[in-house]
């Protein structure tokens, strides 16, 4: 089996610890759900708000990377001094979820009609307000400045924020992927406190990912899985999307 994942430092536990030997390729989150739909043998972590264009997917109900406090992938940053919420800027390993989310929550949260551009560039924080995507939150330290966007993202649901979920074409990998992720949540969490992580981070950031380890979710329960169920319900009820659809879980 083929896997694709994001580059960043969740989905590389999973890979430190994954059971067996598997040919993993790091790809930028908006690409996964491309990919993992081009190639029938594979299975991939992505955005969740993927499924919205990728409804033949399979998807697990058991593994995924799911949020539910201040340790979040990405981060919101407003810049200093500023009362002007009309325009976020998306930056770092943005994907679909930041660009459809951000719409929503800030309309739900800071009642903001936003607009949204894509840096290219390094991110100017004392220029724009932010989402950055990502390790450079971590990787940098940044973070400790900014807002969880998991964090506002399950006080809006009311659920744990799914980041990521594991899709393929095949069911048959899909079951596969659910087994050898069995009780993988235990091997991570001993990584993570031993600091045994794939990639350098400073001493903060380790320290911040020991004492919030317990908010970052692997194995699904069926909080999580209604977590994926709402979020992708989210641009429905908010007029982006004009329909609904049933997700194929195994």
């Amino acid at each position: 089996m083929n896997l694709f994942f994001p580059d960043n430092i969740f989905a590389s536990l999973i890979a430190k610890n994954l059971k067996g030997e598997h040919d993993i390729k790091y790809l930028p989150s908006s690409l996964l759900a491309k990919k993992v739909s081009e190639d029938e043998n594979s299975a991939a972590l992505i955005p969740t708000t993927d499924l919205l264009q990728h409804k033949e997917l399979f998807v697990s109900k058991k593994i995924g990377i799911s949020f539910d406090g201040e340790l979040s992938n990405s981060y919101i940053y407003f810049k200093p001094g500023g009362t002007d919420l009309n325009e976020i800027a998306l930056s770092g390993d943005v994907s679909s979820l930041e660009a459809l989310l951000s719409k929503i929550l800030f309309k739900e949260v800071y009642n903001s009609e936003i607009s949204l551009k894509i840096l290219t560039d390094n991110p100017q924080f004392e220029n724009n307000n932010l989402v950055v995507a990502g390790d450079i939150n971590l990787s940098s330290g940044i973070f400790k400045k900014g807002l969880s966007y998991a964090d506002e993202l399950t006080d809006l649901l009311n659920l744990p924020f799914v980041n990521f979920v594991a899709a393929s074409q095949s069911q048959k990998l899909i079951e596969e992927l659910n087994e050898i992720t069995k009780d993988i949540s235990e091997a991570i969490y001993a990584s993570v406190e031993k600091g045994e992580l794939i990639g350098k981070y400073p001493a903060e950031t380790i320290k911040f990912l020991k004492l919030h380890i317990p908010e970052l979710i692997y194995e699904f329960d069926e909080q999580d899985v209604e977590g994926i169920t709402q979020l992708v319900m989210l641009p429905y009820l908010h007029g982006i999307t004009k329909e609904l659809f049933d997700i194929k879980f195994i």
